[in-house]
């Protein structure tokens, strides 16, 4: 029986997501961040909960979004 090596795991995440360059981001109204990077990488973020907080993103200068319970959207 054949076995595929995992080529990514929580250890070598930053590493890789650093080097690839950014080709196309989209986001969608369902709360679906999506960063297409070069070599057919893709990095979704997504909002699966009422409750809490989704996913936040940390920019330059003090910049953040993030996705809010009932699915609303904050910048700050």
């Amino acid at each position: 029986m054949y076995f595929r090596t995992k080529k990514f795991s929580h250890a070598n995440v930053k590493e890789l997501l650093i080097s690839k360059k950014i080709v196309d981001i989209s986001f969608y109204e369902q709360l679906i961040f999506i960063i297409k990077l070069e070599d057919s990488l893709t990095f979704e973020l997504f909002h699966a909960s009422s409750y809490f907080e989704g996913w936040t993103l940390q920019g330059n200068d003090g910049f953040d979004v993030c996705t809010l319970p009932g699915g609303e959207v904050s910048m700050f």
